[in-house]
């Protein structure tokens, strides 16, 4: 039989085609791609992160393209790392959510850059997101959870079964638009309780070797979904009041906006938001070297 080459795709530039088999019958070619099962799956493959979000991306091809010149900012990724890895049962006091906001160009990505990568050389859990205006997905929020998630049962390998009983129970959960599923849910079932129950299986928080959970999110200003911006913060200051002693923190960069900092500050009064008026005071060092 004379074998030709069998183009389907046209003039498609990276275009990407798996388990698709092709049959000649009678002069014509039928095709046919078997069904994967979601329990057949990887992670990755079942959650379809955006694979160009996190600080591990390729900076020269997916902005932002910065990183700190060495001696550069010593003090304050200090100040920051030294708060990420702290012991949350030792200091209790120290806030669950850093928060850094400066004007454009201060050099907020550079930091978020050098806090993720030095973590992760210090072997320490980390994920994260960086927002970008007018970049697709990046600048909307809806694939947030998705992409967090997948890199959370990298790092975490605990989580990922309670990742995927979760997208097993609710498929709605890995949508990438805003069809179906809040983005409260979606945080809560593929990140909050997943990791929560990780925590749990290793004996509670007491239990938990090694630095607490990073999560960085990057730009956050750039996110075009500001009301989902708004409810991602309350929800999350709602879950840490009432897990105070979970080994997870979150580092968030962005200018000072009206919908980020009204949402912040909002809750500066609740006793059950204490801490938050200590991550406010805490990113004010920042100020010291030009940078908020």
């Amino acid at each position: 039989m004379e074998n030709r080459l069998l183009n389907i795709l046209g003039r498609s530039k990276n275009a990407h085609v798996e388990n698709l088999n092709a049959t000649h019958v009678d002069g014509d070619y039928n095709f046919y791609a078997p069904h994967v099962k979601p329990e057949d799956k990887s992670v990755h493959e079942l959650l379809q992160p955006i694979e160009d979000a996190s600080h591990t991306r390729d900076r020269k091809r997916s902005p932002p393209d910065s990183a700190c010149a060495r001696g550069t900012r010593v003090d304050v990724v200090k100040k920051v790392t030294t708060w990420a890895a702290s012991d949350i049962s030792e200091d209790p006091d120290e806030p669950h959510i850093l928060w850094m906001h400066g004007y454009v160009g201060s050099g907020k990505s550079a930091i978020t850059q050098e806090v993720c990568e030095q973590s992760d050389r210090q072997g320490r859990p980390v994920v994260s997101f960086f927002f970008f205006r007018n970049t697709g997905d990046r600048s909307k929020i809806w694939r947030l959870a998705t992409t967090l998630a997948s890199q959370m049962a990298t790092v975490i390998p605990e989580t990922e079964p309670f990742i995927r009983a979760a997208v097993k129970a609710s498929p709605a959960l890995t949508r990438p638009d805003e069809g179906g599923v809040s983005l409260v849910v979606r945080m809560q079932r593929l990140i909050y309780r997943p990791f929560k129950a990780s925590v749990k299986a290793c004996g509670g928080a007491r239990g938990w070797e090694g630095s607490p959970f990073l999560i960085v999110l990057d730009g956050l200003d750039e996110c075009d979904d500001k009301e989902q911006v708004q409810e991602l913060i309350d929800d999350m200051l709602l879950f840490f009041e009432e897990n105070p002693s979970i080994p997870l923190r979150v580092f968030i960069t962005s200018r000072v906006e009206e919908h980020i900092q009204s949402h912040l500050d909002v809750h500066q009064e609740n006793p059950g938001y204490g801490k938050l008026q200590n991550a406010r005071e805490f990113s004010k060092i920042l100020g010291n070297f030009g940078y908020a």
